[in-house]
Formats: structure tokens, C-alpha cells, sequence
């Protein structure tokens, strides 16, 4: 039997094969049903709408080449199918289970006629599909052919293996298809995702995925998943698999309004080998209205949770609970949601305190504001923050500064020189992208002067000597210093109070400073005594705070004689006694024996 003898143009099916026929090259397939020979024995597809796969293995079928009019093809399959309502029609091999390269042909054959006897109309014959999903890695890549289908009549499908089967290694690919037929309309996507190798990829990025499948001619396969997800079996299983682009919470649901059956839904990490040892979610019904399928009165579509890690691969399978023994309409719509929201940290915000700006700390003219506003969930951007105040008594703030972004070293100067002076609230708020916001408070003085400054003891126009203790308040929130002088009155000469305590820390009715005069070598006279404090927003000497009382040193001894009577006198009865009791600023004076 020679090629010439065996010539099956497009549409016409060869009849039989002698025994001297080459073996098959190749070897078996996980899934698949042998191939259909002949035209007359063409596997029959359903032509209804919807999606139907098929899983053939041919490497029973004949070695010898065959002209499809396209290309020459071995190893030839054959299927048909009657539409039943006028459709577009998508006959493609581009599903993982096809593993060779492949040739298709399509076309019409005459109302009640053999299929073989001719009178067919060709819909088109195509050698190779360019799309990505349709390379198979093993020299070449699946076919498609499209077509506008009218109902009741009945079309072959015709494939092949591209020239015998030889791909440029000289070694043959596995000849294994995988086969669907799409009659419009669908209620999905072909169920090509049949297994975890060939899991459909979906989107990984923040947001809501959405997905469509047709998984009427998914393999059935019951599985057993656990016994507190559901006890029953679990079968006509598509499966899903995403890596995402950040931290977050996903969520799997089928409760949506194109589900049509009970579905069951897990999910998994892991390799493919391994999954089944690290289970991460599983759900069979959620009891809320929106999980109401088509197929029953009561919920029975199914939500799961899960926390994910950027950059690690995930898978979700989706099954039938009980393999859909109710017969439903096995059309799934589900969604993928990644929402990094749902674990993000509220944004971090801090006013740093070691600039005067701790609670009830001071605000000057101007304040510089140092601190930052970060978002510790990277997809968490900051979306706004603001640097604002208000007066303590009043709720309405008043804007300082506003941003976008995180700020490592935030640095905000705050105009306070047309404030009054008093207590205000200073807020650093920042919102992220999520919604969440953040927000810190301080607490401070706008200050412009001293506050209480005052010499109590001794008190003004007081004769002093010795050692003289001035006592007194020296305070501001805003503290920083003050100081004790003297001077005479008139101008001369002074010098500051240097004894301790000194200067540096604040005093409420306490001792201010001693100042010697005696030590100081300072003449008897009349002094100015100045009390000078300054606040950490006054800088300038002009502005200082400043007390004054005038007091008179007298560090001469009084005069105290007795003239009469003498040392040693003898006296008796009433004894008139003189003398001298004198100074400039006698208070008082006591004779006595």
C-alpha cells in the first residue's frame, strides 16, 4: 500500500490499513481515549452551546502521510458534531494535554451522505496557532479553525501530526491531544486549568480578578479533601494558581451570579507534588444569599480566606461537591481578590521631643518641627499628611504644612510671630492609600516673654548688710536663665551675684541668690538690685525680663557709749546715767543690767 493509494483529501476518511503499517512513535498518555480511525467512526461531540474538551491519546492511529490540503499529517483523529442553534464555532488544540504539532481540518458534510463519498464544504484547515497558550514545546504547536456553524448541520472535525510526527529533534513528541470546541454562547473559558501542572495563572497584583469557566467537560477524577471541608467527593476540579506582588489577604469565591453548581473550594502551597501536604484554606457552602447558585434554593457557593507573602506561588482548586451528582450546569464564575489593605499597618507618625517640642513644651518664633511620617506595609503609600495647630480652647485646626509620601526626615518650620501668646495643640495626621491614619499631639506654649519674674525678700527701700539673701520667683515653661546685679544708685560700678545657688534652674518663691557685701568689700550706700531672666524664645538681651528694688547697705557698727557713771564707780539710790547710742539707720536701742 503506497501513499498515492492512501491520499485522504479534505473531508474524505480512509477505510483501512494492512499490517504492514509503521509503528506509532510516541508513547501513552495520562489522559486520553484512543482516537477515532476512520470518518465512520468519528467520535460524536455535543452540539449544544458551551465548551466540550476531549482527551484523546493517537498514538493507535496510522503512521502513513495524508494530504489535509493545508499540510501533510499522520497519526489522524476524526469527531463530529451537529450545532444546535446557529453559532460561531472555535475548533482549536491549543490545551495543555495537546503534546505534538498539530494540523486541523474542518468541514461540512452533505446532509445524508457517507462521509467518506464526498460532497463535503471545507470551514478551513489550519497548521499552526502563533499564540503563546497554544506552543507545547515539543516541535511546533496547536491548531485553530473558527467558523460560523448553522444548526442541524453536521460538521467533521479532521486532525493530524504535522509531517509524520518528526520535530527537528528526530525524536517523536507524545501524541497526546487535547481538543475543545467552543459553540457560542459559553458560560466560561474551556476547563484547560484540568490539573495543578496546568493551573491558569491569574493576576497576582492588588485588585479583584475576575474568572469565567466552562467546566462541564472537566475531568470527573474524584478526589477526597478533608474531612472538615467536606467528607464527600470531589470532582470535575479546575484549578488556579497566582504569586503575589505584595503582603496581603486573598479571598477565593465562587459566590457569584454565573456559578451554576455546588462547588467546593481550597487552597494550597507548595509544588504541585506536594500540595496536598500544606492546606491553607478549604470551604464547601457559605450560608449568605449572594452563594445561591442556579442549581438550588440553598447557599452552596463557597469563600475562603488566606493570608499571602509577596513573591510565593499559591494554588486554589475548585471542585463539584460530590462530583456533581445533582447534574448541574458545571459553569463557574469566581473572583480573585488580593486586598493588601486587610494586613496593612496604619501609618507610623512621630514629632521628635528633643527639640523643646515634648508635651507642654515651648513654641518660639519661628519652630523648627523635626520627626517623620512612614508607611511600614510597602504597598501602603501614604496617601496625605498634615502638620497643624489650634489654640488648646478651640476645635478648628489651621494647616502648617501638607505632603504626600512617607518623609524619613520630616522638617517643618512653624510661623508662630502673629500668634498670641498662649497654650496650643500641635498635630502631625498622616492617611495611607488603605484608608488608615495615624496621628500624634503635642501639647505646647507659644511663648514671647518671661513670665514671672520677681525680688520678694528683701523687700524695696530694705537697709541690708552682711550677708543678704534675695529671695524671690524666677519661672517660664520656656525657661532658660537669669542672673543677680548690683549697682549703685546714680551709676557706678556693680558686679553680678555669683553665689550659689546660681542661675540655671528655675525658682518659685525660693531663695534667688546671697550676695556678700562684706566680702565684696561693698561701702555703705544706696544699691539697685536687678533680677534678669531671659526664656529659651527670647535671645536677644533687649528683650529680656527684668526686676529692680533699691536697698541701702550699712555695714558700720552703731555708736554705743555709756559716759556716766564711769567704770568702777560706787553708786547709790537713783543714778542718773549718759551716753551716746547713734547710727544712720538706728532702729533701736536697750539699756540694761
Amino acid at each position: 500500500m503506497n501513499r498515492s493509494d492512501m491520499l485522504l483529501m479534505l473531508g474524505v476518511c480512509a477505510l483501512s490499513f494492512g499490517a504492514g503499517a509503521m509503528p506509532a512513535r510516541g508513547q501513552t498518555c495520562t489522559f486520553g481515549e484512543p482516537a477515532a480511525l476512520s470518518c465512520s467512526e468519528a467520535r460524536l461531540i455535543p452540539g449544544t452551546p458551551g465548551q466540550h474538551v476531549v482527551y484523546v491519546d493517537t498514538s493507535n492511529s496510522i503512521v502513513d502521510l495524508f494530504d489535509f490540503g493545508c499540510a501533510w499529517v499522520s497519526h489522524p483523529a476524526f469527531f463530529r458534531f451537529t450545532p444546535t442553534v446557529d453559532s460561531t464555532v472555535t475548533v482549536t488544540t491549543c490545551h495543555p494535554n495537546t503534546t505534538y504539532d498539530t494540523v486541523l481540518a474542518v468541514s461540512q458534510l452533505a446532509p445524508m451522505t457517507a462521509c467518506f463519498l464526498g460532497g463535503v464544504q471545507s470551514m478551513g484547515c489550519n497548521i499552526d496557532d502563533n499564540r503563546p497558550e497554544c506552543s507545547n514545546g515539543c516541535g511546533g504547536g496547536g491548531s485553530t479553525v473558527s467558523f460560523s456553524a448553522l444548526a442541524g448541520t453536521e460538521y467533521l472535525i479532521s486532525l493530524g501530526a504535522y509531517e509524520d510526527n518528526w520535530p527537528p529533534d528526530w525524536n517523536g513528541c507524545p501524541l497526546c491531544l487535547g481538543l475543545i470546541v467552543t459553540i457560542e454562547p459559553t458560560c466560561g473559558d474551556p476547563p484547560t486549568n484540568f490539573i495543578c501542572s496546568v493551573a491558569r495563572e491569574l493576576p497576582g497584583t492588588p485588585g479583584t480578578h475576575e474568572v469565567r469557566i466552562d467546566a462541564t467537560d472537566a475531568l470527573s477524577n474524584p478526589e477526597t479533601w478533608s474531612a472538615d471541608c467536606t467528607s464527600a467527593p470531589v470532582g470535575h476540579n479546575v484549578w488556579f494558581t497566582f504569586t503575589p506582588t505584595t503582603d496581603a489577604l486573598a479571598t477565593f469565591t465562587t459566590c457569584k451570579p454565573g456559578t451554576g453548581y455546588d462547588t467546593v473550594v481550597r487552597a494550597l502551597t507548595g509544588d504541585c507534588g506536594s500540595l496536598f501536604q500544606v492546606t491553607l484554606a478549604c470551604n464547601d457552602d457559605v450560608n449568605a444569599t449572594e452563594c445561591v447558585t442556579s442549581c438550588s434554593p440553598s447557599p452552596r457557593g463557597s469563600t475562603i480566606s488566606f493570608p499571602v507573602t509577596a513573591g510565593q506561588r499559591y494554588f486554589v482548586e475548585v471542585g463539584a461537591y460530590d462530583d456533581n451528582s445533582e447534574g448541574c450546569e458545571l459553569c463557574l464564575d469566581a473572583s480573585l481578590t488580593i486586598d493588601p489593605c486587610a494586613v496593612a499597618e496604619p501609618p507610623i507618625v512621630h514629632i521628635q521631643e528633643d527639640f523643646g517640642l515634648g508635651n507642654f513644651g515651648c513654641a518660639c518664633d519661628p519652630t523648627g518641627i523635626f520627626g517623620w511620617v512612614m508607611n511600614p506595609t510597602p504597598y501602603a503609600e501614604i496617601d496625605r499628611y498634615r502638620v497643624e495647630y489650634r489654640p488648646l480652647a478651640e476645635d478648628a485646626w489651621t494647616l502648617i504644612e501638607e505632603g504626600t509620601g512617607s518623609v524619613p526626615n520630616l522638617r517643618v518650620t512653624w510661623d508662630t510671630s502673629s500668634l498670641p501668646e498662649g497654650w496650643y495643640m500641635l498635630r502631625l495626621r498622616a492617611q495611607d492609600v488603605c484608608g488608615r491614619t495615624a496621628s500624634t499631639e503635642r501639647i505646647l506654649e507659644v511663648d514671647k516673654t518671661f513670665a514671672d519674674l520677681a525680688i520678694e525678700q528683701p523687700p524695696d527701700g530694705a537697709v541690708v548688710g552682711g550677708h543678704v539673701c534675695v529671695e524671690g520667683r524666677a519661672w517660664d515653661n520656656c525657661f532658660s536663665a537669669y542672673a543677680l546685679s548690683w549697682e549703685p544708685v546714680g551709676g557706678g560700678t556693680g558686679q553680678r551675684l555669683t553665689d550659689e545657688p546660681c542661675c540655671w534652674t528655675p525658682v518659685r518663691h525660693g531663695l534667688l541668690g546671697t550676695w556678700d557685701t562684706i566680702g565684696q568689700g561693698v561701702p555703705d550706700g544706696d544699691y539697685v538690685v536687678e533680677a534678669l531672666a531671659s526664656s529659651g524664645c527670647v535671645s536677644n538681651s533687649a528683650n529680656f525680663t527684668r526686676r529692680q528694688i533699691t536697698v541701702t547697705v550699712d555695714n558700720t557698727p552703731p555708736v554705743a557709749i555709756i559716759d556716766l557713771p564711769t567704770a568702777c564707780d560706787a553708786v547709790t539710790g537713783n543714778v542718773p546715767i549718759r551716753g551716746t547710742a547713734n547710727d544712720a539707720h538706728l532702729d533701736h536701742w536697750v539699756l540694761q543690767y
